[in-house]
């Protein structure tokens, strides 16, 4: 059913994605697919990673243990962009584009007011990606 299973990550949150990942994992021993960790990084300096090389490092370490844990199949796609604040939803669909994935699987919040004003993450890749979007609380 899916082949590609893509999972947006933040390396600075690595830890409240253990749901997403595990939802991925399930689904991809259940389909024999192979998990892509993407995450978006910047030029400059974040809580994740001091510069660009360091952050690609740091996900395909992740997207190693990742491997190493499960036994699957597990790559890693550093996405760049000039301003991740603004453009991570866009590249997130973009990837997914490009990669050929079929199913996203995506960690999400409970909404709260300001996701009433303002558009989250997830919503915009659930809306706008070619593949099936899954949004894991």
């Amino acid at each position: 059913m899916f082949n590609k299973i893509m999972i947006p990550v933040d390396l600075s949150h690595w830890d409240k994605l253990s749901r997403s990942l595990e939802v991925a994992q399930q689904m991809a021993q259940t389909n024999n697919a192979t998990l892509l960790l993407v995450g978006v990084e910047g030029n400059l300096p974040s809580q994740a990673a001091h510069n660009p090389q360091e952050f690609r490092e740091k996900l395909a370490e992740k997207a190693r243990e990742t491997a190493d844990r499960t036994g699957l199949t597990v790559d890693s796609l550093p996405v760049h962009s000039n301003d991740p604040a603004v453009e991570l939803s866009s590249a997130l669909v973009t990837a997914a584009d490009a990669e050929a994935a079929d199913l996203i699987v995506m960690a999400s919040h409970v909404p709260g007011l300001m996701d009433h004003v303002f558009s989250a993450h997830g919503a915009y890749v659930a809306r706008y990606a070619k593949a099936s979007v899954l949004l894991v609380r």
